[in-house]
């Protein structure tokens, strides 16, 4: 069971486009909804990896290769072991996109309001962040971001790894936020999420990409390679060692 969670006003000075970014927080397990725009600096080299299935600005040949926003300076190239197409289904009341059957697949289980997937005395975590966003256009539920952390099995509410204060831990937990364009592209997918929340293609495939992640390594956070950092939200340190957390916009 999901509890539905408003937008926050963090999410709200998001759609204003604040240049500005301030926290108030007070303990490392406290988590921001606060958002940038994502940055416009060029994507890095990418990165090699032992799985051969992470994002790579050379896999468009590859099976099930998806490309995200294309019409931004910093495109995406996630390659996955799934195809997400799999997972969508179409009815007369629209399309939607089945995230329970894609976490159970891939061995992830639901406790409260959120997924988990045990690995020995360590859980991976993801907490969906969604609520009704009014304040943006009129579109009901739809899907903000959300939270990929490790914690321990017996306390899901403590971190697992202590933070790492350097930046892009593979270890650090991740908070990422999906950032609201107004270019017309449809919130055309529905996810069942304590009561039907909507989404955008590229927010799918990035979810699909979190969710079969752990078949690849489940000790280390998905984002801790050179084609996400483009998209890294540069914070104040102090408030960043507060947060115990890594942070993201797309």
């Amino acid at each position: 069971m999901f509890i539905n969670r408003p937008i926050t006003k963090h999410m709200k000075a998001l759609i204003s486009i604040l240049l500005c970014l301030s926290f108030s927080v007070s303990a490392c397990d406290t988590t921001s909804t606060t958002t940038l725009p994502p940055t416009t600096t060029p994507v890095p080299n990418a990165t090699a990896d032992k799985y051969g299935v992470v994002p790579s600005s050379t896999s468009e040949q590859l099976p099930f290769s998806y490309t995200l926003f294309e019409d931004q300076p910093s495109p995406l190239v996630i390659v996955l072991p799934v195809k997400v197409e799999d997972y969508i289904s179409e009815s007369k009341d629209g399309k939607s996109f089945d995230m329970r059957k894609l976490a159970s697949d891939y061995g992830w289980k639901e406790k409260d309001d959120y997924f988990y997937y045990e690995n020995n005395d360590m859980w991976v975590r993801i907490d969906v962040n969604y609520g009704n966003d009014n304040t943006y256009r009129n579109l009901g539920n739809i899907v903000a971001g959300g939270l990929y952390s490790f914690v321990w099995a017996k306390d899901p509410d403590k971190n697992y790894y202590p933070f790492d204060p350097g930046f892009h831990s593979q270890t650090n937990n991740v908070e990422w936020h999906f950032y609201p364009r107004e270019d017309g592209v449809p919130y055309e997918y529905s996810i069942s999420l304590g009561e039907e929340t909507h989404a955008r293609w590229e927010h799918i495939v990035l979810f699909t990409y979190l969710f079969t992640y752990v078949s690849r390594d489940p000790q280390y956070n998905p984002f801790n390679y050179d084609e996400f950092h483009v998209r890294y939200l540069t914070i104040p340190e102090d408030a960043r060692e507060a947060l115990c957390l890594d942070m993201y916009s797309f």
